[in-house]
């Protein structure tokens, strides 16, 4: 249901449309807590993971690399 590109070390990933929103991700460092109330969400490979929308209406992912 998905693949992963790395291309000069900028990730890409392909998914269904049915199983994550169109959106752009922006990874944040381990270290900085989530805001009080928002539901985090975990992927397979156990980073933590929260979608947001802009002022806009499009959809924006937060994303933790936990190591």
């Amino acid at each position: 249901s998905w693949a992963m590109l790395d291309i000069c070390g900028t990730q890409i990933a392909l998914t269904l449309t049915d199983k994550h929103p169109p959106h752009i991700a922006f990874s944040i460092d381990p270290a900085e807590d989530w805001q009080s109330g928002i539901e985090v969400n975990t992927h397979r490979d156990k980073s933590q993971y929260v979608y947001k929308k802009d002022p806009s209406g499009n959809t924006i992912e937060l994303i933790k690399y936990i190591k």
